[in-house]
């Protein structure tokens, strides 16, 4: 549990310091990075179990909300100990941009001025054809974009999708989606950049940097998903899943430094890929 609720904790208060990205070359960096794990470690020693726990949970924005507005009495009946992330708070609520910010501004204030220790939470939204709110500009869906064979203009979208994003107090996109799909009547097949396993990390990477720009100090974090196998690719080859599907995601932490992955919940070879006998061992 350590390992995980740490991961949380470097992404909450410190800008979604990325899990996947090896030391840095700068010294300077390299004592930065140290501090804030130290921060991090003292955070963690004081934290009772409720509260290490809190962080590995999620709320939905419309369970704190009342005529549109946060609820402070829902709040402390609800996360007294904090929470880890909202949901997609934007898509859930009717709320236009400066509404959108102020109940963000309101979460954190709560979270920070009410909660034992004070820690933020990462507020996320799907962000595949831009932000997924009221209001919002709606760009081409991936396989749309795709078709264009224009990676820059991928970029450029997310440039755009990220301003948005940061102004109304997202931190974290659930984009890109780079599985792999060679099933035409797969239900989810427009999210995806197709079925070419050069094509699709190629936009993906694009995606990617537009979305995290200047290294997430003007950007939001980004999430590659879903890994591995989801929409058919578990049924290909072992080849062609090792040197096409992997390789995606592979492509957008190495070449992209994507901070976040999004592991699957379907199927692989015909079995979950979590399995519940595992996950009762791992729970002991």
């Amino acid at each position: 549990m350590k390992k995980i609720v740490f991961s949380l904790l470097m992404l909450v208060p410190f800008g979604l310091v990325s899990c996947f990205s090896g030391a840095s070359e700068s010294s300077t960096e390299e004592i930065e990075t140290q501090k804030m794990q130290q921060q991090v470690d003292s955070l963690y020693k004081k934290m009772s179990q409720a509260e290490r726990v809190a962080q590995l949970y999620g709320i939905r924005s419309s369970e704190v909300v009342e005529n549109g507005k946060l609820s402070l009495q829902k709040c402390r009946e609800k996360i007294p100990n904090g929470i880890g992330h909202v949901c997609q708070y934007a898509c859930a609520l009717d709320l236009g941009p400066n509404e959108l910010r102020d109940f963000v501004r309101d979460s954190q204030n709560y979270l920070i001025n009410e909660t034992p220790l004070g820690v933020p939470a990462i507020f996320y939204e799907e962000a595949i054809i831009g932000l997924a709110a009221k209001g919002t500009t709606v760009y081409p869906q991936q396989l749309g974009v795709a078709c264009s064979w224009n990676p820059e203009l991928a970029t450029v979208n997310t440039e755009q999708t990220a301003e948005v994003m940061r102004s109304v107090g997202a931190t974290l996109a659930l984009s890109p989606m780079v599985d792999l799909i060679r099933t035409a009547y797969w239900p989810r097949i427009e999210e995806s950049y197709g079925e070419d396993g050069y094509l699709s990390p190629a936009m993906g990477v694009a995606f990617i940097e537009g979305l995290q720009k200047n290294g997430l100090k003007d950007g939001v974090a980004a999430c590659t998903k879903h890994f591995w196998g989801y929409g058919g690719g578990s049924s290909l080859t072992w080849k062609e899943i090792f040197e096409e599907v992997l390789m995606l995601h592979e492509a957008m932490i190495r070449l992209a430094d994507c901070k976040v992955l999004m592991t699957s919940y379907g199927r692989f070879r015909s079995e979950h890929i979590i399995r519940k006998s595992k996950c009762s061992r791992v729970s002991k």
